[in-house]
């Protein structure tokens, strides 16, 4: 199968019988042109579609992108596994203790190899709170902001063992495995510890949150100092690398062409908040015009993140 963009295929010139036919079997993870039952380790070329409503359940799912590169939804955060001559790298290790043992349990079905390095792509708990079902005292690598505030968090208070051993400033290649990687930090963007896992020879990337395409908008956590301009510069950066894959934090894998989108789209709603600022708009009619946040429903629980028409405007109007 291609690469899959469900956001492609249901605004494309299919009849809407057929759309929705398409979009219900990507959903359910069918194999759209045999009609076969998608089993939890499913091969892929490069793109499974994983609904929002699958990840919620925490039933882990397998997706192959290459012989020894995978990628895991299902546990809230997408996880990547990358399967070395003598051991397994880990990138992300899901929401909490339990879904990373179902997490555990998994690689071992598909390699005899143990697991001897976890990469982290920045701090929050769907991606780092399973740490403490891995073995102790492996490497844990994260890049130095977040190694902080991990180390600062009542979930590793007394587990000093899971703590990150490898921070990372700005840049770095590593070997693992036989395997290189490059782990890229340009600064805050979701966070102010995100880090870009590049494998320059797969030609294939782990973003973290800085996509989180399961999101109408890009998601910029504020009280952990992140940025959009710095998302901004985080994403074009992304977009420049030599990849044709990209495993994103939330929502399905995506080609250059999917993420060239999103890159377009944030950018252009940030310079129209810039401009909107720049004309004396308030706060309110800026999201009225730019329709962020839209309308919740009633008895909806308070967002975990500030809409980022707000995130934009105190940046370019609350002094530094």
């Amino acid at each position: 199968m291609d690469m899959v963009n469900i956001n492609t295929i249901y605004n494309s010139e299919v009849c809407p019988m057929q759309r929705i036919f398409v979009c219900s079997a990507l959903i359910l993870g069918l194999n759209v042109s045999a009609m076969g039952i998608q089993t939890t380790f499913a091969q892929t070329e490069a793109s499974t579609a994983v609904s929002p409503a699958s990840q919620a359940t925490q039933s882990l799912q397998f997706h192959q992108l290459s012989p020894n590169i995978y990628w895991v939804s299902g546990g809230v955060g997408n996880v990547g596994i990358i399967i070395g001559t003598q051991g397994v790298i880990v990138i992300d290790t899901t929401v909490s203790t339990d879904t990373a043992q179902q997490l555990l349990a998994g690689i071992k079905k598909i390699t005899d190899k143990p697991v001897t390095t976890v990469i982290l792509t920045h701090e929050d708990a769907d991606h780092v709170n399973g740490l403490t079902a891995f073995p102790a005292n492996i490497e844990i690598i994260a890049q130095k902001n977040a190694a902080k505030n991990i180390a600062n968090s009542p979930t590793f208070a007394n587990a000093a063992q899971y703590l990150p051993n490898h921070l990372i400033d700005q840049q770095e290649t590593i070997v693992r495995q036989g395997i290189t990687l490059k782990l890229l930090h340009w600064g805050p963007a979701h966070t102010a510890g995100d880090l870009i896992v590049y494998l320059p020879e797969q030609h294939t990337v782990f973003t973290g949150d800085i996509f989180t395409l399961n999101q109408p908008r890009t998601l910029i956590h504020y009280n952990k100092q992140g940025s959009s301009e710095g998302w901004v510069t985080n994403a074009q950066n992304i977009l420049a690398l030599d990849a044709d894959t990209f495993v994103v934090g939330h929502g399905d894998v995506q080609n250059k062409a999917g993420i060239a989108q999103r890159v377009k789209l944030v950018s252009d709603e940030r310079n129209q908040i810039k401009t909107l600022v720049a004309q004396k708009k308030t706060l309110a009619e800026i999201q009225k015009i730019v329709g962020d946040p839209p309308p919740t429903p009633a008895g909806s629980p308070p967002p975990r993140f500030a809409p980022f028409s707000e995130v934009v405007y105190r940046e370019l109007t609350e002094k530094k």
